[in-house]
């Protein structure tokens, strides 16, 4: 689920010509990346938002439940939806932007019980857990469409944990950095964190984008993005807000 890379400019790059100054992008509550309660709204959304703020515009978000997000592309007073990757479900009708941020999508197991697997299908004797709405891809999807992965769905990440900790599920996905965040910043978490680990076998590398609509203000917008944008600028930002917001 869910995030992003860096973004650098060009020193001799001018603000853009386009009319409309301010935008709205949807997103989900996956801290530390994003969340309304953080400030900035989480380390992704500020390292956007000073992007663009760069560039001239006002960046603004709206948050909204995991599954709503595939709507994204049905409200007219949504430019795009942030994070996202190339075969992420929720870019219905979006095209997305060059990457910005890559982080590993792992398995984390309980350290009395851990996960032996080589190939998808060595899931299949285990129960596993998944956050609502987080696309299930790449080298698992096959063995998910088969309906041979047995996954028990949760409402967020710290829950999910929870129930691993607390023997429902054999195992979990979940972002890298979102479980070590969780770990040492959600009490819930940080309370059983000594029972877990992440699996030694990454299950992929998650890289993070932004989707824009397809209409030609945001693909002008998209545009200008990508040729702004670097992952290491972006990488730049996110351990700013890091060192700076989360003292």
């Amino acid at each position: 689920m869910l995030l992003l890379s860096s973004l650098s400019f060009a020193q001799t790059s001018s603000k853009s010509d386009l009319a409309v100054k301010e935008f709205t992008f949807i997103t989900m509550e996956i801290p530390p990346f994003m969340s309304e309660a953080m400030p900035e709204q989480g380390a992704a959304t500020y390292a956007i938002r000073e992007i663009f703020k760069k560039l001239g515009y006002d960046f603004k978000v709206r948050f909204v439940p995991i599954m709503r997000t595939r709507t994204v592309g049905f409200d007219p007073t949504v430019t795009g939806f942030f994070p996202s990757f190339k075969d992420d479900d929720f870019l219905r009708g979006m095209v997305l932007s060059k990457t910005v941020y890559d982080t590993p999508w792992v398995i984390v197991e309980r350290i009395d019980k851990p996960i032996q697997w080589e190939k998808p299908e060595d899931l299949a004797k285990y129960k596993g857990g998944n956050v609502n709405g987080y696309t299930i891809r790449s080298l698992l999807k096959t063995v998910h469409n088969q309906k041979k992965l047995n996954l028990e769905a949760a409402p967020d990440d710290a829950l999910n944990i929870l129930k691993l900790a607390k023997k429902r599920v054999d195992y979990i996905f979940i972002d890298a950095g979102v479980f070590k965040f969780l770990s040492a910043a959600d009490p819930r978490v940080k309370e059983v964190a000594a029972q877990l680990r992440i699996n030694p076998k990454i299950v992929m590398m998650n890289h993070y984008g932004v989707a824009f609509k397809t209409d030609p203000a945001s693909q002008k917008l998209m545009a200008e993005f990508n040729n702004n944008v670097s992952a290491s600028e972006f990488n730049m930002l996110v351990e700013k807000y890091f060192r700076e917001k989360l003292k």
